[in-house]
């Protein structure tokens, strides 16, 4: 009996010892020094930004993504190689592919039709996607050079990359530039 006396005490015991120490801690709600206030971070915000009037830096500031999706997609696609994506104060783009020869594409982004997006599906093996862009009026001012020499004139700008997603992430970057190009932003 002093046995069993002895084991429910112990049990009781630990029953007791592990309900204390399942006690929600309490938690003060103190902040921490060096947080930054809804209005710090506003203010921030507004001296980082580009000013409106500022048609070449947001052009400019708006090239990286495309830059970068180019970067990401030339190891899967022997198509392209060192790929360069510039752009000027007057608008024009150039995109400039050292895979077979300098094949440079060049257009000024205020003869491209806002309107005239479409996508190019990837539907066989082997295939990638891309975004075409009409020209306005399907004018031919999409120039391809090659070494430096014109070759052809386009009345649409194509972009292919690796996969949907950087279709997807240049298409709006696109359609800003050419906004911010024609004033409409």
């Amino acid at each position: 009996m002093k046995k069993y006396t002895l084991l429910s005490f112990l049990f009781v015991f630990l029953l007791l010892a592990c309900a204390e120490n399942e006690k929600p801690e309490q938690t003060e709600t103190v902040p921490e020094s060096g947080l930054q206030t809804g209005e710090e971070i506003l203010n921030e915000l507004r001296e980082a930004a580009l000013d409106e009037g500022d048609t070449v830096g947001r052009i400019m500031s708006s090239i990286k993504p495309i830059q970068e999706e180019f970067a990401r997609s030339e190891p899967q696609m022997p198509e392209l190689v060192d790929v360069e994506v510039s752009i000027d104060g007057n608008c024009n783009l150039k995109i400039v592919n050292h895979a077979t020869g300098n094949i440079e594409t060049r257009v000024n982004l205020k003869q491209l039709d806002s309107n005239g997006f479409s996508l190019i599906p990837d539907n066989d093996p082997g295939e990638f996607p891309g975004l075409q862009v009409s020209t306005i009026d399907q004018a031919s001012v999409v120039e391809i050079y090659r070494n430096g020499e014109l070759i052809t004139r386009n009345n649409e700008l194509v972009i292919k990359l690796v996969d949907r997603a950087a279709i997807e992430r240049i298409t709006p970057v696109l359609l800003q530039m050419m906004m911010i190009c024609n004033g409409t932003i």
